[in-house]
C-alpha cells in the first residue's frame, strides 16, 4: 500500500469524476468541517502552514494537507502540529480500500488516493478546520471535493502551461474554480497585474477580498522558520497578510490580529514550511522555488540576506537541478545573474540537461555535482550555497545531510 501511495502511475484523464464518486462512497470526510482550500502558483504550502500554525496557537485542532513532501510522505497529512507516521497513512489507506468498490479503488491515481486517505485521516481525528493545498490547478484537483468555507488563491505565475493554459488568465480561470457561491474568495495583493485584476472582477461570483494591507513588522514574523536572525523574506511577509485577511474570514471578524506565538512552535512548525527561503546548516540557504516567478524572489531575497550576514561583497554558488517543463533556460539565466557559478544535476527524465558553459558545469550525478560544487566553493572562499529550483534538489540535499525525519516532525536544523 506504501508502494501505490508514492508510486507514480499514469494519471487518469484530468478531471474530478472518479475521485467525486470515491468520496462520496467514502462518506464525504470533512464535509461538515470548517475547511480552508487554497490554490496558486506560489506560496501555497507557506500561507498554508502559517495558517495551520496560527488556528493550533488559538487552540484550534488543526489538521493541513499539503504537497509535495522533501523526505516522508508522511508530511503531507499533519494533525495538531505533529506529523502523521508512513504506518497511519498505510493503515488509513488500507481502510479507504476496504471502504471503496473494487473498479473505484483501482481507477484512483497516487495523488487521489493519498488525498482521500488525509481527508478521512483527518476526519477521523476530528479536526476543528482543515487547511488543504491544491495539488494543481484548482477546478479539476482532487482536492477540489471539498466545500470550502473561504477559498484562498496565492500569487499566479507561469507554470504547468500544457495543463493549465499559457496566460495568467487561463492559469487564474483553472485556479479560480476552488471558489464557493456566496462565500469568501481571497486572493492575494501579488495577483493585482493588469489582465488578473480585470479577471477577478469579471468573475460571477460572492465576494472577493484582496490580502494585503501593511507590511507586517518583523518583530511579528520571528517564530517564522524561515526567519533568519534579521527580517522575514518579502515573500513570507506577502503571505502572511494573505493568510490573515483568509483567517478573518473563517472567524467572521471584522479584523483579524496574530495571537502570541509560543516558543515551541519554532521546533514543531508543519513540514511546508521546511526548504522555504531558509539557512541550514550556516552555508546552504534552501528553497524550493521551481518557476520564473518564484526563482527570481527567492535569488532576490538570498542575495539580500547573504549581504547582510557576509557584507556587501559576499558571493555565493548554486547547486540546483530544474525541470524541463519549467522554461529551464530562463531559470538557469536567473541563477547565473546572482551565482559565481551554477552547479546543475540530473537524476531522474523530467530533469533539465544543458551543456556546460562559461558559469555553468552540468553533471548527470548528484554526488558529482555536490562535490565540484564544494571544491569550488573552498577554492574561491566562498562560504554560500544557494540550493534549489526544484524540490528533487531540495529533496536530495535533506537527505544527503541526513536531515532526520520522524512523527514528531523534523528536528530543529539551522
Amino acid at each position: 500500500m506504501l508502494h501505490y501511495l508514492t508510486a507514480r502511475p499514469s494519471e487518469p484523464p484530468y478531471g474530478l469524476g472518479t475521485v467525486k464518486a470515491a468520496y462520496k462512497q467514502l462518506g464525504s470526510p470533512l464535509s461538515s468541517t470548517d475547511t480552508l482550500l487554497v490554490a496558486g502558483t506560489n506560496g501555497k504550502g507557506t500561507t498554508c502552514g502559517i495558517m495551520a500554525m496560527v488556528l493550533a496557537a488559538m487552540g484550534k485542532r488543526v489538521g493541513i494537507y499539503s504537497s509535495p513532501h522533501l523526505i516522508s510522505i508522511a508530511e503531507r497529512c499533519e494533525i495538531s502540529s505533529v506529523f502523521v507516521s508512513e504506518q497511519d497513512l498505510v493503515r488509513e489507506a488500507g481502510q479507504v480500500a476496504a471502504t471503496l468498490s473494487k473498479d473505484l479503488f483501482e481507477a484512483l491515481s497516487s495523488f487521489e488516493l493519498l488525498t482521500l486517505t488525509s481527508f478521512s485521516l483527518m476526519d477521523c481525528h476530528k479536526v476543528d478546520v482543515a487547511v488543504v493545498e491544491v495539488g494543481m490547478g484548482g477546478e479539476l484537483d482532487a482536492t477540489n471535493v471539498l466545500n470550502p468555507k473561504v477559498s484562498v488563491v496565492t500569487a499566479i505565475g507561469l507554470d504547468h502551461l500544457s495543463e493549465l493554459g499559457g496566460s495568467l488568465t487561463d492559469i487564474a480561470q483553472a485556479k479560480a474554480g476552488i471558489r464557493r457561491e456566496g462565500r469568501p474568495l481571497v486572493v492575494a495583493e501579488a495577483a493585482a497585474y493588469g489582465e488578473l485584476r480585470a479577471f477577478w472582477r469579471g468573475l460571477d461570483h460572492g465576494p472577493i477580498y484582496y490580502g494585503g494591507g501593511e507590511r507586517a513588522k518583523a518583530e511579528d514574523l520571528v517564530w517564522l522558520p524561515c526567519h533568519d536572525g534579521y527580517q522575514a523574506p518579502n515573500i513570507i511577509t506577502h503571505n502572511y497578510q494573505l493568510a490573515c485577511e483568509a483567517l478573518r474570514h473563517l472567524l467572521g471578524k471584522e479584523r483579524f490580529v496574530m495571537p502570541p506565538m509560543p516558543s515551541w512552535f519554532r521546533h514543531r512548525c508543519p513540514s511546508v514550511l521546511w526548504g522555504r527561503g531558509q539557512w541550514m546548516g550556516g552555508q546552504y540557504y534552501v528553497d524550493t522555488a521551481h518557476n520564473q516567478q518564484a526563482l527570481r524572489s527567492s535569488f532576490a531575497e538570498f542575495h539580500a540576506s547573504l549581504r547582510r550576514r557576509q557584507g556587501d561583497d559576499a558571493k555565493a554558488v548554486a547547486l540546483m537541478s530544474v525541470l524541463s517543463d519549467k522554461c529551464p533556460r530562463k531559470l538557469i539565466s536567473i541563477a547565473k545573474s546572482y551565482a559565481v557559478k551554477v552547479f546543475l544535476f540530473g537524476g531522474h527524465d523530467r530533469c533539465y540537461e544543458a551543456p556546460s558553459e562559461e558559469g555553468l558545469a552540468y553533471f548527470h550525478r548528484w554526488d558529482l555535482a555536490f562535490q565540484r560544487c564544494h571544491e569550488f566553493a573552498s577554492s574561491h572562499g566562498i562560504r554560500a550555497i544557494y540550493v534549489g529550483g526544484s524540490f528533487f534538489a531540495v529533496q536530495l540535499w535533506m537527505k544527503s545531510q541526513k536531515i532526520p525525519y520522524k512523527k514528531g516532525g523534523f528536528h530543529h536544523f539551522a
